[in-house]
């Protein structure tokens, strides 16, 4: 991608693209303007390629109509006019999926848009006035375009203070990440403070929230409307299925059309988290679905497995586990599934999490009245606290924690201990300040869950999905309040009553949730003797953002025992094993 009025650039990005091109057969040109090229290898050449009225845009991925209900055809439009911003609006309107769109604006040269679910991976990397666009980062590429880009270790800083944003940004310098729903026009200016885009928001969660409300049964449909699009094309697919409810929704919605794929099910038991399998049975029993068992040990984990991989854009925080990606990966193989999919992103969707935020709204939106009295004493015996205690947080709403705890702040060298106290928000969350608390609330477990769209072995080798995470059912979801979502005590209410007919009873009124953290505490301190030293002498220690001493001595499994830091471990060892690729 280069600007349209700048011919040497246009010229070099040519070059550079015709190298690409050479040094790779199973490259293929699909696109070419002055300004915009685009090839893609033939391993991901059965990706969807759609082209626009008029020949001056394209769309690279699934795209489905969003009222017809049918895959888009391979040429896409009317649009009208070749204007960038009619097309991403039209297009994030009447169309929804997992895609890149790209183009040359008649007025205003290149421009592109990421699907806004954030679905299709998408980095831009600078090189001056050009911009490589690309799902990940080649070696050829890197060598074609005179080398790797080096660690940006002022962003290093904010991923281990913040891991949310791990979904967000790339910690390589001149490498961004798109906010998805974001129509990005190339200027070709770029400097080390901004990319050389100019942004302009066609969708967000905040406009979603805002809509008029979806009628609450309209919600089972849209899901199953998403699910039956996700399946078309795949005879068969392969499902996480841990045992919980929303995984147990996907394979319901997926499996109750008689023309829709064979489910193959995979059930990852986890030792001393638990026994997920009769739930997972009664789940795979409803629709007679043929389900593997897998029961894995915190000693079969081994984090630093992922050092032999392949290197990534970003740290993979969704990827860590290992075993449990190799797991899905070679289920999806052993089906002959051309799809796999998960339950992921239905906790936020549906409302799973006990929070005051439920009462905060409700008294916000409706006023003080009896419903809002149950609301809050439901949330008290969630949380197991006093009514009291719920009232005043709703009355002083406890003010936003900057990022970084206490045990994160305990072992912060010099380069890290100035971020601490920085609050890190995602677009998204500074537009929905204005909305009720659980409204944000909900926003910032969306933005979380973009995490979950990480270039793990399985999206590698199948079309690793996550339809919950899908726009219709994201939109529809941030149109109802929260207190329709999660009514009464129990956690997603109403999916549990909107999908009552596709769940086993088990399912259905179980009240517990699958819990691993046990499982992973168990694995660090399983491995902490290749895991110490892999710490204490490597690139967050040498680059001053982690204190040796004092990691050293969190370390210790005595310690270990006493102080419940395994999550803050396993962030530090994600990044860790990212930088030792890049350093």
């Amino acid at each position: 991608m280069s600007p349209v009025e700048n011919p040497d650039a246009d010229a070099q990005a040519a070059a550079l693209f015709d190298r690409l091109i050479r040094a790779d057969s199973r490259r293929q040109t699909v696109f070419e303007l002055p300004g915009l090229r685009l090839c893609v290898r033939s391993h991901i050449a059965d990706w969807p390629i759609h082209r626009m009225e008029g020949g001056h845009s394209i769309v690279i991925g699934d795209v489905f109509e969003r009222n017809l209900r049918y895959r888009a055809p391979p040429e896409l439009g009317p649009f009208g006019q070749n204007d960038g911003q009619h097309i991403c609006r039209t297009l994030s309107a009447r169309f929804w999926g997992r895609y890149l769109a790209m183009g040359v604006d008649a007025a205003r040269g290149p421009w592109l848009m990421r699907d806004p679910s954030g679905a299709f991976p998408v980095y831009l990397w600078t090189l001056g006035p050009v911009v490589i666009v690309s799902n990940t980062l080649a070696s050829d590429l890197l060598a074609i375009a005179g080398g790797p880009p080096v660690i940006d270790w002022a962003r290093m800083a904010i991923l281990v203070a913040d891991p949310v944003q791990m979904g967000i940004i790339s910690p390589l310098r001149h490498v961004t990440m798109p906010v998805p729903g974001v129509l990005k026009h190339w200027t070709g200016k770029a400097d080390e403070i901004g990319d050389g885009f100019k942004d302009e928001p066609v969708w967000s969660p905040t406009e979603a929230a805002s809509r008029c409300e979806t009628e609450p049964a309209k919600l089972a449909e849209i899901v199953e409307s998403c699910l039956t699009l996700w399946g078309k094309g795949h005879q068969r697919v392969s499902l996480d299925l841990s045992g919980g409810l929303d995984s147990a929704i996907v394979l319901g919605a997926l499996s109750k059309r008689p023309d829709g794929p064979i489910v193959h099910c995979l059930n990852i038991n986890f030792s001393s988290a638990g026994d997920e399998r009769p739930y997972a049975r009664a789940a795979a029993a409803r629709w007679s679905a043929p389900v593997t068992e897998a029961l894995v040990e915190p000693e079969d984990l081994d984090y630093l497995q992922a050092l032999t991989g392949p290197r990534h854009p970003r740290p993979l925080l969704y990827g860590m586990d290992v075993l449990m990606d190799r797991l899905s990966c070679e289920a999806a193989t052993a089906a002959g599934a051309s799809l796999a999919l998960t339950g992921q992103g239905g906790d936020a969707m549906f409302m799973q999490p006990a929070t005051v935020f439920i009462a905060a709204d409700y008294l916000k939106c409706r006023g003080f009245d009896r419903h809002f009295l149950e609301l809050v004493a439901v949330a008290a015996r969630r949380l197991n606290r006093s009514v009291w205690s719920i009232l005043r947080d709703i009355a002083r709403p406890p003010a936003k924690t900057a990022h970084g705890d206490a045990d994160l702040a305990s072992i912060a060298g010099p380069a890290l201990q100035p971020v601490l106290g920085t609050s890190f928000d995602h677009p998204w969350q500074v537009e929905a300040r204005g909305l009720a608390p659980g409204k944000r609330f909900q926003i910032d477990m969306l933005v979380n869950c973009q995490i979950f769209h990480a270039p793990t072995r399985t999206a590698q080798h199948f079309r690793l999905c996550h339809p919950l995470l899908s726009q219709p059912i994201v939109e529809a979801c941030l149109s109802l309040p929260l207190w329709v979502l999660s009514p009464d005590i129990r956690d997603r209410g109403l999916a549990r009553d909107l999908f009552a007919p596709l769940l086993p009873d088990v399912i259905r009124l179980r009240r517990s949730k699958g819990n691993t953290t046990n499982f992973y505490n168990r694995t660090i301190t399983a491995h902490l003797g290749t895991l110490r030293p892999f710490l204490l002498d490597g690139q967050l220690v040498a680059h001053g953002l982690i204190d040796r001493d004092t990691l050293d001595a969190l370390l210790d499994p005595h310690c270990l025992l006493l102080r419940n830091v395994h999550g803050l471990i396993a962030r530090l060892v994600t990044l860790e094993i990212w930088a030792a690729g890049w350093a």
